[in-house]
């Protein structure tokens, strides 16, 4: 008959056996508690943010460009508009690159914020809304001739990029869905007098969820994916606001 404890197996193999029987679950037990702990700062941070935090929109200033521009080969690759001709486009209109930010409010000092993401929306020309609609024109090859100068309104938009910057995502899904608010207020506020079509060059998969989900459309239906324009034709009035304060848009 066979014995439930082998003396001679427990003398060899005892630190172990120990480490099993004793301290794993103690460091298991830690664990638990830190990742508990972890998720309920997190949970109340989160809660903070959505009941009392102030976000708002401010155009980049030429000394954060380089930055942005590191933070946009991060995001989307190289394949990007050339910095020097952004910086061109930025010195002719400023509100082509808008940051999202938060409010920080420091008792007993000036009030400060600190940027969490950001958009691209470049107002065009009218003589080059043919060029996007036939797919011979995107973001990487804008340029400050085919851009509008300071503006309020445009019948066209291009929608160069949006997204959240590497340094946030450890509050990776709040701050897209604070991003994502911000940018259809500002076209909320566009849309109330004016109509007007939106061009994007999706690269990402959020790109391309937030394509589908509004209902763009492609340019050419046969173009590959990450080279195709899509659009959005957008009549006046068509963001409204529902009962909950939430910007709808209604297709």
């Amino acid at each position: 008959m066979g014995t439930i404890f082998n003396v001679e197996f427990f003398k060899t193999y005892w630190p172990q056996t120990a480490f099993m029987i004793f301290i794993g679950p103690v460091l298991e037990y830690c664990y638990l508690k830190i990742q508990s702990a972890r998720f309920f700062t997190r949970a109340k941070e989160f809660h903070s943010d959505f009941k009392g935090s102030r976000y708002f929109v401010r155009p980049a200033l030429n000394s954060e460009i380089d930055t942005l521009y590191n933070d946009f080969i991060k995001l989307f690759g190289p394949d990007l508009l050339n910095l020097n001709e952004l910086k061109k486009i930025h010195a002719k209109n400023e509100n082509t690159i808008l940051l999202v930010c938060k409010e920080l409010v420091v008792p007993g000092k000036d009030d400060k914020s600190v940027t969490i993401g950001f958009f691209e929306l470049f107002p065009m020309m009218q003589r080059y809304k043919s060029h996007l609609l036939n797919n011979n024109l995107d973001g990487r090859i804008l340029s400050q001739n085919r851009i509008l100068g300071q503006t309020v309104y445009a019948k066209n938009y291009y929608l160069g990029s949006i997204g959240i910057l590497p340094s946030v995502f450890y509050r990776e899904n709040f701050y897209k869905g604070v991003v994502l608010k911000e940018f259809l207020d500002h076209l909320y506020q566009i849309n109330k007098h004016y109509s007007f079509t939106l061009f994007t060059r999706p690269v990402t998969q959020d790109g391309l969820r937030l394509v589908s989900k509004y209902g763009f459309k492609k340019t050419d239906p046969g173009c590959k994916e990450g080279d195709c324009i899509w659009f959005l034709i957008v009549s006046k009035g068509s963001f409204k606001i529902d009962e909950n304060g939430k910007i709808k848009f209604g297709r």
